[in-house]
């Protein structure tokens, strides 16, 4: 059984054997690394389009400029030169990687600049928070990024790692913050930049080391605080974004408890609650009640239960009477505009089927006339046959 499994694990895990050449994989990694000339216009292109992208919320857009992004050259090229000890490569990959970066952030400011739309859309709303999951995202696909790199047949991989890491995304988010002042968005995307970064090149220095590519030799010192100095890097990337993560998973935790709470303690017979708004500030759970009024004695009894959805923190704000009427109104207003703008586009749908019916029934009254005018005509005409093209 033992011999079974060490030789299944063979045959289907043992990456080895379909590796590319060691000197093209060199080669290939190096000339990746630069950022002059075509490949530089390129990624100013691709970050005006992801900018754009951005700018309208069009996720298809987005995902063509990580396809042409060319970012991930010297992301690779760091991991891939301190994976054989290459002092040389690493110094090129960097100081090429902060050219690109800069360059990025530039361009996608002076967009952000000129562009005439200032709202945060969702997508790019979406890189200012980076958590743990984007930690295990860059992780993976640069694994998957390294293994397609050093294998002979890459296949479709590198396309699907520059669109599953996202570098492009990040560094638009980051120049819009610089555009518009906005701190917590330049903080925040640059972050999930960096995380993308720093793993992207983890995953590739671990790949080059488990698959013993040739080493340049470097003093034990140097070594070992290589090693040191990567490990503190990784460790520090990811605290962060336990943080971030811990505050994600309590949010919707402190969220889904409120709605719960809401449902099962604030609906009565005569009584509902018709919306609820919570105040993180100022720690305050505002909720409308319509239909007949809770007493004083009734809503001290329901705060007592805040307790068991773990959101007695909150003090609740029962809105009910005149205020809940009005708050009614609004909602009653803005769902009959919703009916009416449908009940507009039945209509038009309607008229213009029936206006398609009423060309295809005219062709039957033609017809029916021409058949009796040929039978007046032509008396001796025993069957007519009328075809209309």
């Amino acid at each position: 059984m033992t011999n079974f499994i060490k030789q299944f694990a063979h045959n289907y895990f043992f990456i080895n054997k379909g590796l590319e050449n060691e000197k093209l994989i060199t080669h290939s990694i190096t000339q990746g690394i630069s950022f002059k000339g075509t490949n530089l216009w390129i990624l100013i292109f691709a970050i005006f389009i992801a900018s754009l992208g951005l700018n309208v919320n069009s996720t298809a857009v987005i995902i063509g400029a990580m396809l042409i992004s060319p970012l991930m050259g010297p992301i690779i090229g760091m991991g891939f030169a301190v994976g054989i000890n290459d002092l040389k490569l690493f110094k090129s990959a960097l100081f090429n990687y902060w050219v690109a970066t800069v360059i990025s952030i530039l361009t996608a400011t002076i967009y952000f600049m000129i562009s005439p739309f200032d709202e945060a859309q969702s997508e790019l709303m979406a890189r200012t928070s980076p958590t743990t999951y984007d930690v295990f995202i860059a992780m993976f696909g640069g694994a998957a990024g390294i293994i397609a790199i050093f294998s002979k047949d890459k296949g479709n991989v590198i396309p699907g790692v520059a669109i599953a890491t996202a570098l492009m995304p990040p560094l638009c988010t980051a120049g819009y913050g610089i555009a518009h002042g906005n701190i917590y968005f330049f903080a925040g995307a640059f972050y999930l930049y960096f995380i993308n970064t720093v793993f992207i090149c983890a995953s590739t220095y671990a790949g080059v080391r488990l698959m013993k590519f040739h080493q340049k030799e470097l003093p034990d010192n140097l070594a070992r605080k290589s090693r040191r100095w990567i490990l503190v890097i990784v460790i520090l990337t990811i605290i962060p974004s336990v943080f971030l993560t811990y505050n994600l998973f309590s949010n919707n935790t402190l969220r889904r408890n409120i709605n719960l709470f809401v449902k099962e303690e604030l609906n009565f017979i005569g009584t509902q609650a018709i919306s609820h708004e919570l105040d993180l500030d100022a720690k305050v759970l505002k909720v409308a009640m319509v239909g007949n009024e809770l007493s004083v004695n009734e809503i001290t009894h329901i705060e007592d239960k805040m307790r068991k959805y773990h959101i007695d923190e909150f003090k609740l704000k029962i809105i009910q009477g005149v205020q809940s009427d009005s708050i009614m109104r609004s909602k009653s207003h803005n769902e009959t505009s919703k009916y009416a703008e449908q009940f507009n586009e039945q209509a038009i749908t309607i008229k213009n089927l029936n206006d398609k019916l009423v060309q295809y029934t005219q062709y039957q009254n033609i017809a029916k006339d021409i058949k009796e005018e040929a039978q007046i005509l032509f008396p001796n005409i025993k069957n007519t046959y009328i075809i209309i093209i």
